[in-house]
């Protein structure tokens, strides 16, 4: 069965870039929302999987749309694209809700910041292309830590920000502790 993904733009490029690279990649049945109402209406309606959305569009933008996806299923995967990929952005998604979103891309994007965003996604793992200051971070792991119980949510959050996040894991043997 595919996996659904809402993509919710108001540009319409974005959109169909979205969409061709989603289904060029296969396994993904997509489903496009050009604002936050239409966007909210397609996810009550379709149930998707993940949802690609953009921050910044008239009427709700994308935060609210986040907050409200969340209130519907606390269990939703988001990821916000931006064109702004700043601090107000970022710590605007972190107010919203306990939970935390997947992951962040910056507008203009390449394929392959959509693949390691899907692959990490996929993982059970969040994804940024864009550096997190430290503040963010404990932020971030402060609400990590509260929605799952984990001591170890904050170093795994804290990976988001790390050049070697994607990089292929080790198959060195772990020393015992």
């Amino acid at each position: 069965m595919p996996v659904k993904v809402l993509v919710v733009d108001d540009e319409e490029s974005i959109r169909d870039a979205l969409r061709e690279f989603l289904t060029g990649e296969g396994g993904y049945d997509v489903i496009l929302a050009e604002d936050g109402f239409k966007a909210l209406e397609a996810f009550k309606a379709q149930a998707p999987d993940l949802v690609f959305m953009d921050v910044k569009m008239p009427g709700m933008d994308g935060i609210e749309v986040f907050r409200r996806m969340r209130l519907l299923r606390p269990g939703v995967k988001v990821v916000l694209i931006t064109g702004l990929p700043d601090e107000d952005t970022f710590d605007r998604a972190l107010i919203v809700s306990e939970d935390v979103v997947e992951g962040f891309i910056p507008k203009p994007f390449k394929p392959a910041d959509l693949r390691k965003c899907l692959e990490s996604v996929a993982a059970g793992d969040r994804h940024t292309a864009f550096q997190l200051t430290p503040t963010q971070l404990d932020a971030l792991g402060r609400l990590a830590t509260a929605a799952t119980g984990a001591t170890s949510a904050r170093d795994r959050c804290t990976s988001w920000a790390s050049p070697s996040r994607h990089a292929a894991p080790s198959t060195a043997p772990q020393a015992a502790a």
